[in-house]
């Protein structure tokens, strides 16, 4: 391979990594809408298209230099998907995309020879990495879907790769002369001739089959393969589709919170080259029954596990991740691609499907079977993965089976993730406020952030940075936030948002424990957390933060919430009486920021005021249904709501307080106005969402709505 095959097989491979992540937020975008199963999710049988190459003609036709040609081209037209009109049409050819993608994937994967298939192998695993690392540069999010910039630039970086490769043929010197080339081609390679005998020799070997043809180890090994490919796929895109996963896999409650998903990045990256290169030069002991006991015991303790145990299991994890990808080649490259990677897809859908499931049982049939059962994944996973321990002792593989570009590329793809972490070490955030005791009042904001996606599928995650910035707000509590899932894209909306806002960050409890999520960002300092998993008897799993922030010198305790589904009152009933409990024993002034799913006054209300020692921001709002700002011991000074825009399917609720002085002797404020020229300055939200306005404010923009913004004074004049 030559430096521009090899530059076009990466940046191929590449894209090909991007496409196949990228289509499954886009199926959940709907069921996502709708809580109930759309249709749309049979998109997903695009990834089956293999079978197809079942026909041998047209195998052969897509493996020509003009078929590949079609192929990349529908690949391009996928990557552009990301700029189409509608969320239809993108998914539409997003999905065409993924079909030319999977298609282009078995046309390479299983060319002529054995060296060529390994040689793809190779640049698949290699791009994947490099795909990994590029997303540290961007913040956990896929290069590809960041923006409309990265997008077009990728597509035109792939499009002049694939143009290089046509026109090539036609570039190519006179025989006389390639005959030429070649010799002097050969005369300043000697020093590579033992290795390429020796990889020639160790592909045969593996091939078993001199033959140009595609030979075949009988079809129980293939389906065995193609199962063992899916588990293996399955679990490189649920723990490593994202450097950063892991982290959020083992994330606890402060100040034990384990590592953050930007400084673990590169130590999971590494960990992932380590396991490639220990496979390579070690192929019996990578491949022997030791490693993969060592390995199963790794996965199941890097999901039991918390905080800097499960991290340094899941490390290990990263590890034989790779070593299976590796020990899988000699397997997959002598099968057929219609067995192969079809099944490899269907075991990946069948997974992905099941842990889909485990999240959303409340919402699907049969999902009262799956739900709190990741481990059972896990078991089937590893019992796939004994198909990577051979029968017989020894292994085809060997250092020297791997082409001479790869050790090359794997470190430079570790110096772009280092790069990624210095660039962006300067963002990392730090106290924002001054610690100053006199400065008392702060403001705090509830959103239900819908996954980092807008009402129409698109990512929003800047939009909402800016939003975010313009209410100035102190304390945010994000609800439906855990997007570091294999089918949301694995974006970590925590880590993102406070870079690009400058605040700390909790997150949990961990993306493993099958919540919606649940994130508290903060311009002061987070002291101590603790990350809850409610009690729900029946309906879906709730997460909780309870946490005590450095308010300038003054300890506030927060609690931020997504309560159970309204119509599973039981678990309402239970999450409430928890809550409250942990409201009422704090000796701190509280602020609860709370999905509650309860109209005002109702069982769950009450309770939250009377036995939690809670007041509501605003009695007389008796519009909402789902967000609440609660708070004691606290003065509260103003209370806004702002429309969602159509970033989300809820608006944001502000609230501006101050701290007593002294919490045994203090009135509240209890005069209310909604003139800010009659109050503080420091009191009045920002005029970036216009004036006081009744009622719903309906156009697609964020404003002021439902009476607010209100003010509220102890009825004594004010200094102006």
């Amino acid at each position: 391979m030559g430096p521009i095959e090899i530059c076009h097989d990466v940046v191929a491979y590449y894209c090909f990594w991007s496409l196949f992540y990228g289509l499954a937020p886009m199926i959940w975008f709907y069921p996502l809408n709708d809580l109930d199963i759309t249709g749309y999710e049979v998109f997903a049988v695009v990834w089956l298209i293999p079978v197809i190459t079942a026909v041998g003609p047209l195998r052969r036709v897509m493996q020509t230099r003009w078929g590949l040609f079609v192929l990349e081209a529908v690949m391009l037209t996928g990557i552009l998907s990301f700029n189409a009109p509608t969320t239809w049409s993108r998914l539409a050819v997003l999905s065409l995309g993924n079909a030319a993608a999977v298609l282009y994937l078995s046309a390479r994967l299983f060319s002529q020879t054995v060296r060529e298939r390994l040689q793809n192998f190779w640049m698949l695993l290699t791009a994947n990495l490099l795909f990994l690392a590029s997303r540290i540069l961007t913040r956990s999010i896929a290069p590809m879907w960041m923006n409309r910039e990265t997008n077009l630039a990728i597509a035109a970086v792939f499009g002049v790769s694939v143009v290089m490769m046509v026109v090539r043929p036609f570039s190519s010197p006179t025989t006389e002369n390639s005959a030429t080339a070649s010799s002097t081609t050969a005369s300043s390679t000697t020093k590579h001739k033992d290795k390429a005998k020796d990889f020639k020799k160790s592909t045969t070997a593996c091939r078993g089959d001199p033959s140009p043809g595609i030979p075949s180890p009988g079809m129980l090994g293939q389906a065995a393969s193609g199962v063992t490919l899916g588990s293996i796929l399955y679990l490189s895109h649920w723990v490593f589709g994202e450097l950063g996963v892991l982290s959020r896999w083992s994330v606890k409650g402060y100040p034990t919170t384990g590592p953050t998903p930007f400084l673990s990045a590169p130590f999971v990256l590494f960990a992932l080259i380590a396991g490639t290169f220990f496979a390579a030069h070690f192929s019996r002991l990578s491949a022997s029954p030791l490693t993969w006991i060592i390995g199963t015991v790794a996965f199941f303790a890097t999901y039991f596990l918390d905080a800097w145990p499960g991290f340094v299991c899941g490390l290990l994890l990263a590890v034989y991740s790779s070593v299976l990808w590796v020990n899988m080649m000699e397997r997959v490259v002598v099968g057929h691609p219609a067995v192969v990677i079809t099944l490899s897809m269907l075991t990946y859908l069948a997974e992905i499907f099941f842990h889909v499931w485990t999240v959303a049982y409340n919402f699907v049939p049969g999902g009262v079977y799956t739900r709190e059962h990741s481990d059972f994944l896990i078991g089937f996973m590893c019992l796939t993965f004994l198909f990577t321990v051979p029968k017989k002792s020894g292994s085809c593989l060997s250092k020297h089976t791997w082409p001479a570009a790869v050790p090359i590329l794997l470190a430079l793809t570790f110096v772009v993730a280092l790069l990624g972490t210095c660039i962006r070490l300067p963002a990392q955030p730090t106290a924002k406020k001054q610690l100053n005791p006199t400065t008392r009042d702060f403001s705090a904001l509830i959103w239900t952030f819908h996954f980092g996606y807008d009402n129409q599928g698109w990512p929003s995650l800047k939009r909402a940075a800016d939003l975010l910035n313009k209410t100035n707000a102190d304390v945010i509590a994000l609800l439906e936030s855990d997007a570091s899932k294999p089918y949301l894209g694995h974006n970590d909306l925590g880590m993102w948002l406070s870079e690009e806002l400058g605040m700390f960050v909790d997150f949990g409890p961990a993306t493993k424990d099958h919540t919606w999520g649940n994130l508290l960002l903060s311009k002061y300092p987070i002291i101590a957390s603790t990350h809850h998993l409610l009690p729900s008897p029946h309906g879906e799993l709730a997460p909780a933060i309870s946490a005590t922030l450095n308010v300038s010198g003054n300890l506030v305790d927060i609690i931020s919430t997504h309560m159970g589904n309204d119509r599973d009152a039981i678990d309402r009933d239970v999450q409430t009486k928890y809550l409250s409990t942990l409201s009422a024993a704090s000796a701190n002034p509280v602020i609860f920021l709370g999905y509650v799913t309860s109209v005002p006054g109702s069982r769950d209300y009450q309770h939250f005021t009377s036995k939690g020692g809670l007041t509501d921001i605003d009695p007389t709002d008796k519009s909402r249904f789902c967000e609440y700002i609660l708070y004691k011991n606290l003065i509260r000074e103003g209370y806004a709501r702002i429309s969602h825009g159509g970033l989300s399917d809820t608006e944001l609720q502000l609230a501006r307080f101050s701290i007593p002085v002294n919490l045994n002797s203090y009135r509240d404020n209890d005069v209310v106005g909604v003139d800010a020229a009659q109050v503080d300055r420091w009191k009045r939200f920002p005029d970036d969402f216009g004036s006081h306005t009744a009622g719903h404010y309906y156009p697609w923009t964020h404003h002021y709505h439902m009476s607010t913004p209100k003010y509220f004074t102890s009825g004594e004049s004010v200094s102006m």
